[in-house]
């Protein structure tokens, strides 16, 4: 069983993440997880796609590798503290379509901060072809 189908198969009550005394349960996961494929998607974001992610450890980094999964993309991390100039080297050597952030940092490609996560329902979450396989790392 893959990450993808675990968390989309998994009892809405129980809990995902414990991460500084903070808990997510799976339906929070899902529904954060979903709202975000969906707002990649609207951004032109489709199967394939490599997709950086530049965030410290915590449930904004779980959330963005479980929507990336869900949306098809290819999972590219970088941390935070790397020099803006070798950030932007990787985001050109990979040619990444989008970068998920929870920092001001000035990229060359389009952004989504996700400090905040949106656990309210989804809505056009259907409308994205699901990809089956595990998450790709680029």
């Amino acid at each position: 069983m893959n990450l993808r189908n675990k968390i989309l198969d998994s009892d809405d009550q129980s809990v995902a993440i414990i991460f500084n005394e903070q808990n997510v349960t799976y339906g929070e996961l899902k529904k954060m997880s979903k709202n975000l494929a969906v707002r990649m998607h609207k951004m032109g974001i489709k199967e394939g796609d490599v997709i950086v992610q530049c965030v410290n450890r915590g449930i904004p980094m779980i959330v963005g590798m479980v929507a990336i999964q869900l949306i098809g993309g290819v999972y590219c991390p970088i941390h935070p503290e790397e020099p803006v100039e070798r950030i932007e080297w990787i985001c050109h050597d990979v040619n990444c379509k989008l970068a998920l952030t929870t920092s001001d940092i000035n990229l060359p490609v389009k952004k989504i901060f996700i400090e905040a996560l949106d656990a309210s329902e989804p809505e056009g979450f259907e409308n994205i072809e699901h990809n089956p396989d595990p998450l790709q790392p680029c």
